[in-house]
């Protein structure tokens, strides 16, 4: 049965894991994280001249996907991110691998894993544990060791900050460690802010995420990010009311939705109504993207069953990016818990690894 989400016993009794407990501890998990990768020693890895991270999912791809956002304009080395069984053909030995999985055991990522190790390229490993980390010690790579026992998505804050971590010892984050600092010291404050303003405490006439989930019962959700600004977000939000609320999304970036997608706001109304569509905005983004924002909005609040405008929050880029990401889980674990559903288990990803294995 829905809940009300005001009703904080109601709300713990059904988010069996706790799953709002560990978006409300963001702020512990980010700071855990980036004191496990001071400690980490990278003295071996040679300055590569490319990076590939593997890893897939809505814990590791997108850690690769919001570092990637975040050094845009800040690293001059280009970053890829393969979620394949294979690493691309370009590979060499100038190539830094960073191979990505909470759990240990991504089917995807240990073959390219595998396979790249083996062509003798340097590797980094982030991880908790299992079959990645034994594979990385035979290779005599560097792993650095995550705390475990969370779900791969809500451990968002291990997985980037590892990243982060990586990239800022081998001196290709592109910021002094002065301003890095500044900037973590900022993200911290906000996650801790965005706890307060969306946590369960909060009351709905008060409360953003909750807000939002409550216009989002009975439509699916289209999630709109900036490129390249809050691109990333737009995809975590998709994953997230995929694998929390257990809805099927969509996400895509402006001004790219522009030139193809836009021309389907033109299907039936009676269909095109049952699409709610957020878009995740920045005002450090420059004026031409704030423009086409406005006339999205514009045009889709004549056609679609709802339009919202969520804006970033703080002023650098750490802080604004993840404002968003935060908000959006949120939304995600209010949303489930108003259609009944407990957020945390991912019942059909079980019963599709267990198709898979007949096969």
């Amino acid at each position: 049965m829905p809940v009300d989400l005001d009703d904080l016993d109601a709300l713990r009794r059904l988010d069996r894991a706790g799953a709002l407990s560990l978006v409300d501890d963001y702020t512990r998990q980010f700071r855990e994280a980036w004191g496990r990768v001071e400690q980490a020693d990278l003295a071996g890895i040679p300055m590569p001249d490319h990076v590939l991270i593997l890893g897939t999912g809505g814990g590791s791809a997108t850690a690769a996907t919001l570092l990637r956002t975040y050094l845009y304009d800040r690293s001059e080395v280009p970053i890829e991110i393969c979620q394949a069984y294979q690493p691309p053909a370009y590979l060499r030995r100038t190539t830094l691998v960073v191979a990505v999985s909470y759990s240990g055991n991504t089917q995807e990522t240990l073959q390219a894993y595998e396979q790249a190790a083996a062509s003798g390229v340097s590797a980094v490993v982030i991880t908790a544990g299992g079959e990645l980390a034994a594979r990385a010690r035979s290779y005599g790579h560097p792993v650095i060791h995550v705390p475990g026992g969370t779900p791969p998505r809500m451990a968002i804050g291990y997985l980037f900050m590892a990243l982060l971590g990586v990239f800022h010892k081998l001196g290709l984050a592109g910021n002094t460690g002065v301003e890095l600092a500044e900037q973590l010291g900022e993200l911290y404050a906000v996650l801790a802010e965005g706890a307060r303003r969306w946590g369960t405490a909060m009351p709905v006439t008060d409360n953003e995420a909750k807000q939002l989930a409550l216009a989002l019962r009975g439509h699916i959700p289209v999630v709109y990010g900036l490129n390249p600004n809050t691109g990333a977000v737009a995809e975590r939000w998709k994953r997230q009311f995929g694998e929390n609320a257990k809805v099927m999304a969509f996400a895509n970036l402006l001004p790219d939705a522009h030139h193809d997608e836009a021309v389907g706001w033109e299907m039936e109304r009676e269909l095109f109504g049952r699409f709610f569509f957020i878009l995740l905005t920045d005002d450090q983004a420059p004026r031409v993207l704030q423009q086409r924002v406005a006339a999205t909005v514009e045009v889709l609040r004549e056609r679609a069953g709802g339009v919202r405008v969520v804006q970033a929050r703080g002023r650098g880029r750490l802080a604004r990016l993840f404002s968003l990401v935060h908000l959006g889980d949120y939304v995600s674990l209010y949303l489930a818990l108003l259609r009944g559903i407990d957020p945390t288990p991912v019942p059909m990803i079980e019963h599709f690894k267990a198709v898979l294995s007949r096969s």
